[in-house]
């Protein structure tokens, strides 16, 4: 009894897909053609303004890192990430420098689906809390 129940409501299922597919096609031959979008104005990703974006926070990680170590040496705990990542002066730079690239990989990823203002937003976004991180660190007496 089980089966037949589900053959028959695949059987509906399927049947109703198919009509409304149809319905679909029928409406589409008789609506007036679209008009086309208008074009975004593009760049190429590797222009000057990313170049410059990516350079900044590149030196603004490591500014955070050699602010990080200055503390650590003045007796401050790190209060952000895990002592044992800090404590390794090749990891912790390796980790800053994959944040670099994941913030071009982001940038890659808004580039190429045409959100370039979240291209360029990520960028001044992750280069604001940096800055303002390393600030803050040096700002420590």
């Amino acid at each position: 009894m089980t089966k037949k129940v589900i053959t028959l409501l695949l059987a509906c299922c399927f049947a109703v897909g198919t009509r409304a597919a149809e319905n679909d096609a029928d409406h589409e031959m008789l609506a007036e053609p679209k008009a086309e979008a208008p074009k975004v104005q593009s760049h190429n990703f590797v222009d000057r303004q990313n170049i410059s974006l990516f350079s900044a926070i590149a030196v603004s990680r490591m500014a955070d890192v050699h602010s990080t170590y200055r503390n650590m040496r003045l007796g401050y705990p790190e209060a952000e990430l895990p002592q044992a990542l800090v404590d390794s002066r090749p990891g912790f730079v390796a980790f800053s420098l994959g944040l670099v690239g994941a913030n071009v990989g982001a940038a890659y990823l808004f580039h190429r689906t045409n959100h370039h203002k979240l291209e360029r937003a990520t960028s001044y976004i992750h280069f604001a809390v940096i800055t303002a991180s390393a600030a803050r660190n040096y700002a420590i007496p």
